[in-house]
């Protein structure tokens, strides 16, 4: 069994001995989990445990993460490192055993998660130099200064190891081409060193070091010259990672086209400078391939007229001192790697650029900082729920203190109080706040009146849409209460049990007499044989069957189950009623809460059956719909900007827009831009097929979609990092997105929405009002307000912000 680490279980495994110096870890079923190459040692070092049972076996593994084997017996383990031996020997390389405690040996093993934590650590310091970011955001090396950290951070990046880096696969064409070019010294290993030498190319070097390096990259043949077939390797591998958006036929076509517009169509294969020349019209672009994390160098100042972040025309014009100042302001947190829009057919040559640059956030390594920022987030997520939640918290324990004074100091001399002090508290505390609970629980499931109180101004402070989980909050903390409120009369029950019944005579009068015996009644008396006592108990019954078939699992099991069982509230308010209503203790008072929301509770019930005697014509719809944003059409600018399943709603409004514009139906809306917010493109992937057709119905331009991934931003690891430049240099050749095949602009960070907003004045001067439609998350939402409260401020146009909360 191998041992993967201390809180990981061990798995069977089967060890293969390859004839090529190579060592195959297989699972069960023969399928290869790892491989140990041993071609580059002159001698394995093994390490056995000394415990008694003599299970335990280390085998060092220098470039890569340890292997740790434990036996079923030490015969098992001696057969193994005899085979071991000989095949070592046979392929010229030394064995050296030695022995240690178990316990010691697991310690001194490299487990595969601590050289991930280590390597992702040094990716960060690499990273830190090359792109000049502070190394407090980098991490620290805080690991033990011991041999295996020692080997681990002097270790190379396996094929493996390097494809694991960049999220693909050890098998993939890039990885394969990327790799064989780092690897200088050909020992099938990536040195730091090595890896460093490419990524500084790549985030630092010319126009012409980069083609050189991606040129170099793909000339698998090594002649100098780059031939049609490796060209057509080098989309594919880009294709490959994508996801295979692309045919090999339409690759085929794209490779063709490309030779044809650089006058190449006759020859087989390309020289550098050819290569160089078929990628003159993205100069710029490889130029300014780069991260830069801190202000703005001054290059991209003297440039800043041909990027696009800005609106422009393509005619160049000076910078003004003001405009110079305010480009410092907007761009200082924002990633300066320019974004041009890409071209498309029919765009015209004077149109104007949008701004579009996605804003980075610093990233928090410190897990405090992290807790904090998710608690801040949280509260501002749920600041209604929480809000509501605490309201009607504190009403509830407002009627228990008001109960529980009343009884403690305030009520009239009956004796009751004075016999059974804590149980007379308890018990009519806890009836006050079930009475209230189980009245108020009534209008969470008014849904008439949750459906027209929603599209009013109080869904603002009332979340409306949580009607089903405050309903849920409201029944247990209703259930915790009928519990407390059954311990109090138990108390009740056990001291009346104990009284004299001329004492008990005198606290009911309208129940006993005294007819001179001193036995009480019996504890089951107060039970079974009393109004209040039979009741409550078959109250008890209800509320268990209820709340054991509303829990998950029965629903899921049966969800008639549960709609039938539920049904038994009705019968529940009835023994409430007639629970209170023998006033042994003190006069009902449930009537008190329940009256007003049973009234609306009914007239919403009378409402719904109205409904349903109505008969209406049988209709077939397709979604997905939207709600609260059906006013788009109403303005000749409409922005409507989604985040996480707030993209749902506008689906249908951009498939609508398309319909009606190829139909040539008459539209107010002139142009609709669309910015989906989103961690990552897979998290939502039916809305890229819907965002696909759109674009291949749109023939008028009427969208613009901009796809703004947030996950990609967190972090300058490797993978982002390459990926980013992946994305960008298959935009540039195949007009189409890496990640999600469209042709929709991919940004990586948050969406600038005052510069956005803003460059839109520009782009449409003749439009006076502009509507923004936002649905998402709190805090994005929040962010869209800010942005059009501050540019209302202006005398330009009018931003009208209309949202929604999820």
């Amino acid at each position: 069994m191998e041992w993967h680490g201390p809180k990981t279980d061990r798995s069977f495994v089967y060890i293969q001995l390859q004839a090529d110096k190579a060592l195959k870890v297989l699972d069960g079923r023969g399928s290869v989990l790892r491989s140990i190459s041993l071609k580059d040692q002159q001698r394995v070092e093994v390490i056995l445990s000394s415990n008694k049972g003599n299970k335990a076996l280390l085998l060092k593994s220098p470039k890569e993460y340890d292997l740790v084997l434990f036996f079923s017996e030490e015969a098992e383990r001696s057969s193994f490192v005899g085979k071991l031996q000989d095949y070592l020997k046979k392929s010229c390389l030394e064995l050296h055993v030695y022995e240690m405690k178990e316990k010691s040996l697991l310690k001194q093993a490299v487990t595969q998660e601590q050289r991930k934590r280590i390597l992702d650590t040094f990716f960060r310091h690499l990273f830190a130099q090359v792109l000049d970011i502070e190394k407090t955001d980098a991490g620290e090396l805080n690991f033990e200064s011991s041999q295996k950290a020692k080997e681990s951070l002097t270790c190379e990046l396996s094929r493996a190891e390097f494809a694991e880096s960049l999220g693909l696969k050890a098998n993939s064409m890039f990885v394969d081409s990327m790799f064989s070019l780092a690897d200088k010294d050909g020992n099938g290993y990536i040195s730091f060193r090595e890896f460093l030498d490419i990524l500084v190319v790549f985030m630092k070097g010319s126009s012409e070091e980069k083609s050189k390096l991606m040129f170099r990259m793909y000339d698998i043949d090594e002649n100098g010259f780059l031939s049609k077939e490796e060209f057509l390797r080098m989309l594919r591998s880009f294709i490959e990672i994508s996801n295979n958006c692309l045919s090999r036929e339409q690759a085929e076509q794209v490779t063709e086209s490309m030779f044809q517009a650089s006058g190449f169509q006759d020859r087989d294969e390309l020289t550098w400078e050819d290569f160089h020349y078929m990628l003159r019209d993205h100069d710029n672009e490889l130029r300014l391939t780069q991260l830069c994390i801190k202000g703005i160098p001054e290059v991209f100042k003297q440039n800043v007229h041909n990027r696009v972040s800005f609106i422009k025309k393509d005619s160049r014009r000076t910078i003004s001192d003001g405009e110079d100042r305010n480009l410092n302001t907007v761009t200082r947190n924002m990633d300066q790697e320019g974004q041009e829009l890409r071209k498309r057919p029919g765009r015209k040559a004077n149109q104007y650029h949008l701004y579009t640059e996605a804003q980075r956030k610093k990233y928090q390594q410190n897990k405090i900082q992290q807790k904090i920022q998710e608690f801040k987030r949280f509260i501002e997520n749920y600041r209604r729920h929480i809000v509501c939640v605490v309201l009607f918290s504190a009403i509830t324990a407002g009627l228990f203190v008001e109960r529980a004074y009343y009884y403690a100091f305030a009520s009239p001399s009956t004796g009751i109080a004075q016999t059974t002090f804590v149980g007379i508290i308890i018990s009519r505390g806890s009836a006050a706040c079930i009475s209230f609970m189980y009245s108020y629980i009534l209008l969470t499931m008014c849904r008439n009146l949750i459906t027209v109180l929603r599209e009013t101004f109080l869904n603002h402070y009332i979340p409306f849409d949580a009607a089903v989980d405050f309903h849920r909050w409201i029944a247990m903390a209703a259930l915790i209460f009928s519990v407390l409120h059954t311990a109090g009369h138990l108390v009740n029950v056990y001291i009346f049990s104990v009284t004299p019944l001329s004492v008990l005579s005198c606290l009911f009068s309208s129940v006993f007499m005294n007819d001179g015996s001193q036995l009480p009644q019996k504890y089951y008396w107060w039970f079974f044989q009393t109004i209040p006592g039979m009741t409550g108990v078959l109250l008890l019954i209800i509320l268990a069957v209820m709340y054991i078939f509303a829990t998950h699992h029965f629903r899921r099991v049966s969800f008639q189950a549960f709609w039938i069982t539920h049904h038994l509230y009705v019968l529940l308010y009835v023994l409430v009623i007639i629970h209170g209503s023998y006033a042994l203790i003190q006069q009902p008072r449930f009537h008190i809460y329940f009256i007003f929301p049973a009234l609306i509770y009914g007239a919403d019930k009378l409402l719904s059956l109205s409904r349903k005697k109505v008969e209406i014509s049988v209709l077939y719809l397709d979604g997905p719909f939207g709600e609260g944003h059906q006013e788009w059409h109403k303005f000749e600018v409409s922005v409507l900007v989604g985040g996480g399943i707030g993209v749902t709603p506008f689906a249908s409004i951009l498939k609508d827009l398309v319909f009606k514009s190829s139909i040539n139906s008459k539209l107010m809306c002139k142009k609709i831009y669309f910015i989906w917010v989103t961690r990552t493109q897979r998290q939502f992937e039916w809305l890229a097929d819907i965002i696909r057709e759109v674009e291949e119905m749109d023939r008028n331009e009427l969208v613009s979609v901009h796809i703004y991934i947030t996950q990609l931003a967190e972090k300058f690891d490797l993978r982002t990092t390459m990926l980013y430049i992946c994305e960008r240099h298959f935009q540039k050749v195949l007009n189409k997105s890496l990640f999600t095949g469209l042709r929709s602009i991919t940004h990586f960070g948050r969406p600038p929405f005052v510069p956005f907003f803003d460059s839109l004045q520009e782009v449409h001067p003749e439009v006076h009002k502009i509507g923004v439609f936002s649905c998402g998350p709190p805090g994005m939402t929040k962010s869209v307000e800010k942005a059009c409260q501050q540019l209302n401020k202006k005398d330009q146009a009018y931003f009208a912000h209309h949202y929604e909360n999820f």
